[in-house]
């Protein structure tokens, strides 16, 4: 019995201290619905990451007005574009991620083996009747 006692902890020890990678939050992206509104707003909000393992996570909040003047409910949601540099040298792989709460897909979770670009921004034909804005945080595996 003594046995499994110490065999026990010992596991409970190497699980708390040598297992222990967790997810840390690296970033926080705030993503305004006209400046950073594409195509109409023309910009968007660029940064980079070394390689590793991320998630992409769209924060609660009140979210973006598509169209302020007619009452547009706000919805909270968000792209996420992934510029994979890994590929080779002259080339990158994009991976587009849609975040967004009415289908439930508030986190994207991804390995990049390379240094990655990543775009974030919203959507939209007309922006400037836009108000609101949404926030996405960046977490690393480490």
């Amino acid at each position: 019995m003594k046995k499994y006692i110490v065999l026990l902890s010992v596991l409970m020890f190497f699980s708390q201290n040598v297992f222990s990678a967790v997810w840390k939050t690296i970033d926080t992206v705030k993503i305004d619905g006209v400046i950073d509104c594409l195509p109409g707003g023309g910009q968007s909000i660029y940064k980079s990451y070394p390689a590793g393992v991320y998630q992409f996570v769209l924060l609660p909040g009140t979210g973006i007005s598509y169209n302020t003047p007619s009452k547009f409910r706000y919805t909270n949601s968000a792209f996420v574009m992934v510029l994979d540099n890994s590929a080779s040298a002259n080339t990158g792989e994009f991976h587009s991620y849609g975040l967004n709460t009415i289908d439930g897909n508030v986190v994207q979770t991804a390995a990049y083996p390379g240094p990655i670009g990543v775009e974030f921004f919203v959507q939209d034909w007309n922006c400037s009747d836009n108000s609101g804005s949404v926030k996405v945080q960046v977490n690393s595996f480490q």
